[in-house]
């Protein structure tokens, strides 16, 4: 019985340089949306369950910001 050499199974690292950038673009965008509808609550104010879903989001976001500042930081090269 033969099995596939490891390099043939592997997949690309998902913390890829151009992987961190294309998750780095939608992020960004998403916190321009996310800042439109924080203005929008404020300036023409939205309900309780608006405020609360929007509050959801923004921890959602966060979790998410965080997981990506951990792949930008594996990214780094050692400075010599």
């Amino acid at each position: 019985m033969t099995f596939p050499s490891p390099m043939a199974t592997q997949q690309p690292p998902d913390d890829s340089v151009a992987s961190v950038d294309a998750e780095h673009k939608v992020l960004k965008d998403q916190i321009a949306s996310l800042r439109r509808e924080h203005e929008r609550l404020h300036t023409e104010g939205g309900s309780a369950a608006e405020h609360r879903e929007h509050i959801q989001r923004l921890r959602e976001k966060i979790r998410e910001l965080e997981a990506h500042v951990l792949k930008l930081k594996s990214l780094r090269k050692p400075n010599k």
